[in-house]
């Protein structure tokens, strides 16, 4: 039976890491045993195999960078998206350094730890499923941070970004009817408020709705404003009047009936510098205004469609919501990153993976359809992963 040498070796021990890691960039400690944490050389996952007829498809080692270390544990990066590491079970290692028999570098590992790697995004999921793939979310650390519907091929679907659960409390529910979008407004009153919100269609005329609530810090003495299923005159006039209040628009969503815009719309008061609002654009004119808004931010994006063609909704701020700006340094710290057109979830994990390589962090999706084919936008921020 073969018994490898270090099999007798001292070997570091994982003494406690997270159960589940996203693959989003981020940092994950891991607790090292025996006051062994700042001999730590090498910090690895492992992929479970998926062997058959001598091929294992999914044989995959990946080194994780190290940020920090002491001498009870390892700080190290996750990996940067789905391309880099596909959502499922790995094993987690620690390694030091071995004795060098001739000059040869050997490694001492650890005992390897069970953990599960995620995705910080949900695509494509149906209404129905919605709780139940919220639920799951919930249950390995993360909460839903922004919602997105859409149409694909005449069957809704909807998008969730996630963040990390932490002691704010929230709510969120799908395919509600616009009697029970107020109801549930009405049910989470102040110190919940409203943080992402979408409609979609069930027919042509049953218009649905998905939000989300929580009760993170909200500008001071701020009252969200809210309307929905109103036509664009009521729209530019609710977005007036309250502009002229302090508010700012936070996210406009909007449906075709009967070959007439509808828009779901709601605004806070939190502080984002300039901004501005374009409705009912092209992907080429978004791509256009990303150029001419400078230095604004592309900040929120919705997608829906008129006929074959999809529309969109933007957002430009200067700043992201609730950051101060004069405490960023010259380096523009704020700076948004942003996707159009992606074709398929390959498309969006290939661009997703490259803006985590960057250091950024998705912080709203659309989905939409041209030509029968699935595409997905997006915008980044770099601001601290959550």
């Amino acid at each position: 039976m073969f018994n490898p040498w270090y099999m007798t070796a001292s070997r570091p021990v994982i003494t406690n890491s997270s159960d589940h890691i996203l693959n989003d960039g981020s940092t994950i400690t891991v607790q090292i045993g025996n006051s062994e944490g700042a001999s730590i050389s090498r910090v690895a996952l492992m992929r479970a195999g998926s062997a058959t007829h001598a091929f294992d498809g999914d044989q995959r080692l990946i080194w994780l960078t190290k940020q920090s270390q002491t001498a009870s544990q390892v700080v190290v990066s996750a990996p940067n998206g789905a391309a880099a590491a596909p959502p499922g079970d790995y094993m987690l290692f620690v390694l030091k350094n071995g004795p060098e028999p001739n000059g040869i570098k050997r490694f001492i590992p650890s005992v390897g730890r069970w953990v599960r790697v995620n995705n910080p995004t949900t695509t494509q999921i149906l209404p129905a499923n919605y709780d139940t793939t919220i639920n799951d979310a919930a249950f390995i650390g993360l909460r839903p941070a922004a919602v997105d519907a859409f149409d694909e091929g005449g069957v809704v679907k909807l998008n969730i970004v996630y963040t990390r659960n932490d002691a704010v409390q929230w709510f969120t529910k799908a395919n509600m009817t616009a009697a029970q979008f107020v109801t549930e407004l009405n049910a989470h009153p102040a110190p919940f408020r409203l943080v992402s919100l979408d409609s979609y269609q069930l027919s042509a005329s049953d218009v649905r709705y998905v939000a989300v609530w929580n009760t993170s810090a909200a500008p001071a003495g701020a009252v969200t404003q809210r309307w929905h299923d109103v036509t664009l005159a009521t729209h530019n006039a609710n977005v007036a009047t309250f502009e002229a209040q302090g508010y700012r628009l936070v996210a406009v969503s909007t449906v075709m009936v009967s070959g007439t815009p509808r828009y779901t719309a709601f605004m806070d008061k939190a502080a984002v510098g300039t901004k501005a609002t374009f409705l009912a654009q092209t992907e080429a004119q978004v791509a256009a205004l990303v150029t001419s808004q400078a230095p604004k931010r592309l900040a929120y994006i919705s997608a829906y469609m008129e006929g074959a063609t999809a529309k969109f909704n933007v957002i430009f701020n200067s700043f992201d919501a609730g950051v101060n700006p004069n405490a960023k340094d010259p380096s523009n710290a704020l700076l948004k990153a942003y996707a159009l057109g992606q074709v398929g979830l390959v498309g969006f994990v290939t661009a997703q993976g490259q803006r985590m390589q960057q250091g950024y962090s998705l912080r709203q999706l659309a989905g939409y359809q041209v030509g029968g084919v699935t595409r997905y936008s997006g915008v980044w921020s770099l601001r601290p992963q959550l």
